[in-house]
């Protein structure tokens, strides 16, 4: 059962009631600073816009895993693939049965690279879960720490 739990998250695009959930950490400030990348895009200032961009994400992330967290029925989905919420703040987690110390955490990823299309820095569409070793932003550290490059 937790094998199929998990299946049904890792590296798929947010399901409906997550999505669901995604969607509604939408707020005033997200939305004026959405219009803000917009704007930085039409001055050819990617590079700003990128930035807020990644800015807009990481407060979005944490408002919704927030909300997992509160929910029963969202933070079961994570449960039920064997995962767990480490006390105070945070994602769900792997913990090592054993010795009880984390194994690897879940991790939001952009589909379409925020690098390459900051508007959709938010998008739910654009989403998947999967797990922190697999994040691009480890890819993202090689591809700009490679010396072979």
């Amino acid at each position: 059962a937790q094998r199929q739990a998990a299946r049904r998250i890792h590296g798929q695009k947010l399901p409906s009631t997550l999505r669901q959930a995604w969607q509604s950490m939408v707020n005033p400030r997200e939305q004026a600073e959405l219009a803000e990348i917009q704007r930085l895009l039409n001055l050819g200032r990617r590079s700003e816009a990128t930035t807020l961009a990644r800015e807009v994400f990481d407060r979005h992330r944490a408002r919704f895993w927030g909300e997992v967290r509160r929910n029963p029925a969202l933070a079961r989905q994570f449960e039920d693939a064997g995962m767990v919420f480490p006390s105070g703040r945070g994602v769900p987690v792997y913990v090592d049965p054993v010795t009880g110390a984390p194994r690897d955490f879940m991790s939001i990823e952009h589909s379409q690279r925020l690098t390459d299309n900051p508007l959709r820095c938010t998008d739910s569409t654009n989403l998947q879960f999967v797990l922190g070793d697999e994040n691009s932003y480890f890819l993202e550290w090689i591809r700009a720490n490679d010396p072979f490059q």
